[in-house]
């Protein structure tokens, strides 16, 4: 069985037996799109041990939400678990009534700010006054 954390930047699988003995487990990643590597270390476990995956875009990867699979195969049964991969797109100047998604890049008055919470803008949530919704870099 699969079972991964909040999906923190290098989030961990963990395994466990349900039933009988332990047995090896060979960890790989499926509908990865292009400009993104999904690397699991280390590939191949013991049920009852973890592994972590790392994910990484390059630039050339196209903004949007991609759902990628995670599948262990063993020698007495398959699991997979899916998550959702959100890439924000290119750096834009900060408007009002605008969705923003994790990630996002704006520009508000010569400052270079980060979205930390999806949300769409309303007037007064200026970059520099909710710094909850953004981050400064």
């Amino acid at each position: 069985m699969i079972h991964r954390s909040a999906f923190p930047p290098r989030p961990t699988l963990s395994t466990q037996v349900t039933s009988g003995d332990p047995q090896s487990v060979t960890l790989s990643a499926a509908d990865v799109p292009s400009g993104v590597t999904v690397t699991i270390t280390p590939q191949t476990i013991t049920s009852g041990q973890t592994a972590t995956v790392t994910v990484a875009t390059t630039s050339g990867t196209a903004p949007g939400a991609y759902p990628i699979t995670v599948n262990a195969d063993g020698t007495a049964a398959d699991h997979s678990a899916r998550f959702t991969l959100t890439v924000g797109g290119g750096e834009t100047t900060w408007a009002a009534w605008t969705p923003y998604a994790v990630g996002d890049v704006v520009s508000y008055q010569g400052v270079r700010y980060r979205c930390r919470i999806a949300h769409t803008s309303q007037p007064g949530w200026e970059p520099p006054n909710v710094p909850a919704l953004w981050l400064p870099i």
